[in-house]
């Protein structure tokens, strides 16, 4: 079975989350933790044709290429999918990913939209 994922509306609900993440967890990332994370779990991972400056809802300033969205395993939502953790950057990962709290609507619809 062939699925067709709608990509720019997967980017934009990615990019949704991010900017309306209320918190900033502190954690060092390290490019293993990345590779783990892809190895082991689901995730959702966007690499940016070009940089976009985005503001978070708590007033954090990110300009970012690439983002990692973790749908399972340790960093993932859990199965209530109440909040999501975002790794972003602009070259490789940054240390300290955002927390959105309320990503509950916006992650059922990544959910649908990636047919998982």
């Amino acid at each position: 079975m062939i699925h067709v994922l709608d990509t720019a509306e997967i980017v934009r609900v990615a990019l949704k989350l991010l900017e309306s993440s209320d918190d900033r967890i502190r954690l060092g990332v390290s490019p293993e933790m990345i590779a783990g994370i892809k190895a082991r779990d689901l995730a959702l991972e966007i690499l940016l044709p070009k940089s976009v400056e985005i503001k978070t809802s708590f007033g954090h300033q990110l300009k970012v290429i690439n983002i990692l969205i973790p749908l399972s395993g340790e960093y993932g939502p859990g199965p209530e999918m109440a909040s999501a953790l975002i790794f972003s950057g602009f070259d490789g990962y940054a240390d300290g990913p955002d927390q959105n709290n309320f990503a509950r609507e916006d992650l059922l619809e990544l959910q649908e939209l990636l047919k998982f």
